[in-house]
């Protein structure tokens, strides 16, 4: 079981408590945040362009790859990992169905072992437990069920076909709100890196927890703007 592997078994009550909380705790951010959610889609469709996610070439994990959305895009399914030091994914758990037995069993065997983004905790790469959502590939889950993708081009930057690739550092806070978030390496557009500040102070995560509680971690996050023609 995840949590038996990832909480110290100081007694069978606290592990209990500790999977029970967990799971109370993602099922309300994703019940809270739905209705949220959606309305933020709506309205990011309704009033500005962007570049959609672009699919992979081949299916990954045996899934076909999804079509090209416009505004915050929804996981396929959403999983709880366990994720070391390195960035491998373990004893992977469904928390949100893909609506399909079969696809849901590709994900969990295909995130077993996977390589993702390594947690920075108090500075050094650390082993936590967090969620991640499947579109395409596995990324850092939303409460609410989006994935962290930052896709909505800004209007002057689609009347000067601006592109380019940018890398942003950011920290995640125990209520999954972000903080410090910083351009470590600019897209050469700063309307780009503007939208991207911005989206990323929007996003609110899955807390990523060790030993049953919540830690903040810094990540980093890489995008690719691109102009689909």
């Amino acid at each position: 079981m995840l949590w038996d592997a990832i909480t110290p078994s100081r007694s069978r009550a606290r592990n209990r408590f500790a999977r029970l909380f967990f799971a109370a705790a993602v099922m309300g951010c994703l019940s809270a945040h739905s209705q949220e959610a959606a309305q933020s889609e709506q309205a990011v469709s309704k009033t500005s362009a962007s570049a959609p996610l672009k699919p992979d070439a081949e299916p990954y994990c045996g899934v076909p790859p999804p079509k090209w959305v416009s505004g915050p895009p929804l996981a396929v399914a959403l999983l709880t990992v366990r994720i070391d030091p390195a960035g491998i994914m373990h004893d992977p758990n469904l928390l949100k169905s893909s609506g399909d037995p079969q696809t849901d069993q590709k994900l969990l065997q295909c995130a077993q072992g996977a390589q993702t983004q390594v947690a920075i905790v108090n500075g050094k790469p650390s082993e936590v437990v967090g969620v991640v959502g499947f579109l395409g590939k596995f990324w850092t889950a939303l409460q609410g069920g989006g994935i962290a993708v930052c896709n909505s081009y800004p209007n002057v930057a689609l009347r000067e076909n601006m592109e380019g690739d940018g890398v942003y550092s950011y920290v995640i806070l125990k209520d999954g709100t972000t903080t410090d978030i910083k351009i470590t390496s600019s897209s050469g557009h700063r309307e780009l890196d503007q939208a991207a500040v911005e989206c990323l102070h929007r996003h609110r995560f899955f807390p990523f927890l060790q030993d049953g509680r919540p830690v903040e971690v810094q990540r980093e996050y890489e995008a690719h703007w691109r102009l689909h023609k």
